[in-house]
């Protein structure tokens, strides 16, 4: 898997459970279970969709920790490039607080 690569990729992530603030409306936090980071990183010819991949494989690591969602979820992104001439690869990096929260009905 690229991070920008030609290949057609379609992922799924459930939106409900990520959250980019530190709190969620209507629900509580039961149990921090501290900070999750998932990253990717290529040589760099199109985006397709990792943005979805992050959030998956961060949802996967949050439930790994026992949690059921993500606070304070975060992208970052960058370009490194080899003295200006031979490579130039891309990363994206996502991370945030696995949680465990129980909704208020």
């Amino acid at each position: 898997m690229g991070l920008f690569s030609k290949e057609k990729k379609s992922y799924s992530a459930t939106l409900d459970d990520i959250y980019t603030s530190p709190t969620i409306a209507n629900a509580r936090i039961i149990k921090n279970l501290g900070v999750i980071k998932v990253s990717v990183s290529d040589m760099i010819s199109s985006y397709k969709n990792e943005g979805e991949y992050l959030m998956e494989e961060a949802i996967k690591l949050a439930k790994a920790k026992g949690g059921n969602a993500i606070v304070n979820f975060k992208y970052e992104s960058g370009i490194l490039q080899k003295n200006g001439s031979a490579w130039i690869a891309g990363y994206i990096i996502a991370y945030g607080d696995a949680v465990f929260i129980e909704y208020n009905d």
